[in-house]
């Protein structure tokens, strides 16, 4: 999240929020307290309570504003219809994008999503259930983005788009994982060529 001026409450709000995507990142959920993040923002506390009810509340709200944010560049991807005709190639360009990403930074939104998600899905009902409306809509994605490649051909026929999407998406949450531990591309590239092999019609 880029800074912003401080002067207008929504931008505050952004501010509360670009402090703690970068403390949770790092440190995860329960390592950053609501004063590291106020520090981070440069804004009194009164302006955390005026957005937000709770520490909570603000994981939802970050997790709601970073899920959006993703889901919007992988349909960005999927939507390079002039440019790379094949599905398959967008699915491709999309998760290459998002392995050099990681690579690059690895504090990025999905890392977030994956790392509040896999801390607090246990403790925190709220939390956990942004999680699964996030996953279920980058879910929808890849069965919509499957299903044009079916029609278009250039995508595997004999299994149904919802089961393959679940695939690419398991696989592709495992390789993230693994990628974030090793700190090593190395199983995005593996996933990737798989995937690759395994949806081509």
């Amino acid at each position: 999240m880029s800074k912003l001026n401080k002067n207008t409450p929504v931008e505050t709000k952004m501010r509360i929020l670009a402090a703690a995507s970068e403390l949770i990142s790092k440190h995860g959920f329960n390592g950053v307290g609501i004063n590291d993040i106020l520090a981070k923002a440069e804004v009194p506390k009164g302006s955390f309570y005026h957005w937000f009810t709770s520490k909570e509340q603000l994981g939802v709200e970050l997790l709601r504003t970073v899920g959006a944010a993703v889901n919007q560049e992988q349909a960005s991807w999927f939507a390079q219809s002039s440019m790379m005709p094949s599905h398959l190639d967008r699915l491709a360009a999309a998760m290459e994008a998002d392995s050099l990403e990681l690579m690059k930074q690895r504090d990025t939104e999905v890392g977030l999503m994956m790392k509040l998600g896999a801390e607090m899905s246990s403790s925190s009902e709220p939390i956990r259930l942004e999680v699964v409306a996030f996953l279920e809509r980058e879910h929808q994605l890849y069965a919509d983005l499957i299903r044009q490649g079916q029609t278009a051909g250039s995508i595997r026929k004999d299994i149904p788009a919802e089961t393959l999407a679940s695939i690419v998406s398991d696989l592709w949450t495992g390789a993230y994982l693994r990628v974030l531990v090793l700190r090593n591309a190395q199983p995005m590239r593996l996933a990737m060529a798989h995937l690759r092999s395994f949806l081509a019609a």
